[in-house]
């Protein structure tokens, strides 16, 4: 078992009340995850008011159209394909080092946020990641970058302030604050084998452009609806 954590002064306390509070956010996500139960009433509206909302923009009788700051979730993506060198390797194995897979999807990330916003983002925070399986040398390591949240009304008549019932919006007018999903998976160079995810890693940027994600499908909402909570929660 892990002994308990005493704390002395009024920061410490002060510290330890912070990461409690975070870790049962974190416990309460995940029991509101999608995959768990169904999108509560306040999410449905929102699907359904999105759905709506596209009708309008392809409907020839409707004025209105998608804003230019709006892009949907699936124009966002990017790819890497990588095959794994020796000198990436662990120093007593094989299997490459964590510290290059972070450092090739925090990259793909960046590059990421800033191909959708044509500014150079500013790095906030990246969200607590697990490797699922090891890369080993010579295997061929595939990364998928995608937008899956940003902080700025997807709703044409909502407001900054009022976006989701999250508290507003978090970042500065004329900014937005982007997280970015980066999904890796490896395969054997002959691509006859499994292939296997390495781990998902969630980072957020602040990126100097309004922007706006539009979610189309269930499993892109899904994204949205987990990301929300992240990003509100990073101060």
């Amino acid at each position: 078992s892990i002994s308990p954590l005493k704390t002395t002064t009024p920061e410490e306390h002060n510290l330890f009340t912070r990461g409690q509070q975070n870790h049962d956010r974190k416990k309460a996500a995940l029991g509101l995850a999608l995959r768990k139960q169904a999108p509560n009433d306040e999410e449905s509206d929102l699907i359904h008011a999105l759905w709506l909302q596209q009708l309008s923009w392809h409907d020839p009788n409707n004025s209105s159209r998608k804003p230019d700051n709006a892009e949907y979730m699936k124009n966002t993506q990017i790819q890497s394909v990588t095959i794994m060198q020796p000198q990436y390797r662990n120093r007593h194995n094989f299997m490459i080092f964590g510290g290059f897979l972070l450092k090739s999807t925090f990259e793909l990330a960046f590059t990421c946020a800033s191909s959708i916003s044509h500014t150079r983002p500013k790095f906030i925070a990246l969200d607590p990641s697990t490797f699922e399986n090891p890369v080993p040398v010579g295997s061929v390591l595939y990364l998928t970058a995608t937008v899956a949240y940003s902080d700025s009304p997807i709703l044409e008549h909502e407001s900054s302030a009022s976006w989701s019932g999250s508290g507003g919006k978090v970042s500065p007018e004329g900014s937005t604050r982007v997280q970015i999903r980066v999904d890796s998976k490896v395969k054997n160079v002959e691509h006859d084998g499994e292939t296997k995810p390495t781990g998902v890693f969630n980072y957020t940027f602040e990126v100097g452009r309004d922007v706006r994600i539009i979610p189309e499908s269930y499993a892109q909402f899904y994204d949205v609806f987990g990301c929300e909570e992240k990003v509100f929660g990073v101060e």
